[in-house]
């Protein structure tokens, strides 16, 4: 088991970026925060989405790794009116590679983030 730490980004709380177990990458929870200006991008879904994506593509470019690597996400939202947007936001990204994916509602995130995204990733064997 490894724990990794994405450089030159703030760590508030007890907890690793993400964890290699077994050519696995559990990436933690990502918030839509702007680790460059230091603060929580601005309360809209489409930038809050795409800010999460880049903070998970930071941490799998921290092990080598790409967004194609990913196997499976759970995406929690703060309002369910905001799948739409979410999975075309998602599609863009993705493009035709599919990971599997639970869009899970909940009333609140922290800091009063509108989604939270947290991936598993699959290390090339070598």
């Amino acid at each position: 088991m490894k724990s990794i730490m994405v450089k030159n980004r703030n760590k508030k709380g007890h907890y690793s970026h993400a964890m290699i177990s077994n050519n696995m990458v559990y990436i933690s929870g990502q918030l839509p925060f702007d680790y460059l200006k230091n603060r929580m991008v601005e309360p809209n879904i489409q930038k809050q989405c795409e800010q999460v994506l880049l903070n998970i593509e930071q941490v799998l470019n921290e092990v080598g790794l790409t967004k194609n690597n990913i196997i499976q996400t759970r995406v929690y939202i703060s309002d369910i009116t905001y799948w739409d947007e979410i999975d075309s936001i998602y599609e863009k990204y993705f493009v035709n590679h599919k990971p599997a994916r639970i869009v899970v509602p909940t009333l609140k995130l922290h800091h009063e983030a509108l989604i939270e995204i947290e991936a598993i990733a699959e290390m090339e064997e070598k």
